[in-house]
């Protein structure tokens, strides 16, 4: 292998990548997803050509595919964002344990790619999946399992599965009453959330349009 596609190239795809980031940040998206794209094509050949490839040169290329994806999620192409995240996903597992944050974070991004991108039924079963990994890495009452749980709570609303999205929320506010604050915005958004579901299970009152589910913790 050339020294070109070797060692001074995997360098070149950081500063790429950084770049991008930066560009990110700074409101220029086209800027950015040409300098991630860039490092990106690097870090793919460095991979495909060295059958030895170093797990953070593999990671590298997963943070990448991250970051690109973010770009895809601001311009609201979500099928193309979740693709990317799944891309991610794969290196990352070749390296890395499935409990570990990065993948953590990585099955989040692909369930709220996948939700916005309308595959809401896609979403909830990763989100599940995410679910019980935050269970075991950090415990059932974490502050983590109860967002994805509160997330999947938003999902089976809008699914219309209300008992269970009832469900999801009121596990939701048990970790809310013991966390914070009995003013907080997010607590309170929970409580009405489970009022005006449980109006609706009895049949007092029409359920609120999906839109109108959000959730915060």
């Amino acid at each position: 292998m050339k020294k070109l596609d070797g060692e001074d190239n995997v360098q070149i795809s950081k500063v790429l990548n950084n770049m991008g980031v930066v560009y990110f940040h700074l409101g220029e998206k086209r800027n950015a997803r040409d300098r991630l794209i860039r490092a990106l094509k690097i870090q793919k050949r460095w991979i495909e050509e060295d059958s030895l490839s170093r797990e953070c040169t593999i990671f590298d290329t997963s943070v990448t595919l991250s970051n690109l994806a973010k770009i895809y999620l601001k311009r609201c192409e979500y099928t193309m964002a979740a693709y990317l995240y799944e891309e991610a996903l794969q290196l990352q597992t070749k390296i890395i344990k499935k409990d570990h944050q990065a993948v953590l974070d990585t099955l989040g991004n692909i369930a709220y790619s996948k939700a916005m991108a309308g595959e809401k039924t896609n979403a909830l079963q990763i989100y599940k999946s995410l679910h019980e990994l935050q269970c075991k890495t950090f415990g059932v009452d974490s502050r983590e399992s109860s967002e994805t749980k509160g997330l999947m709570g938003v999902l089976h609303a809008q699914q219309s599965n209300l008992t269970v999205a009832l469900r999801c929320f009121t596990s939701v506010l048990k970790w809310q009453n013991a966390h914070l604050d009995q003013n907080a915005p997010a607590l309170l958004n929970t409580k009405n959330a489970i009022e005006q579901l449980s109006l609706a299970i009895r049949g007092d009152t029409a359920l609120l349009p999906p839109s109108s589910f959000c959730f915060s913790i």
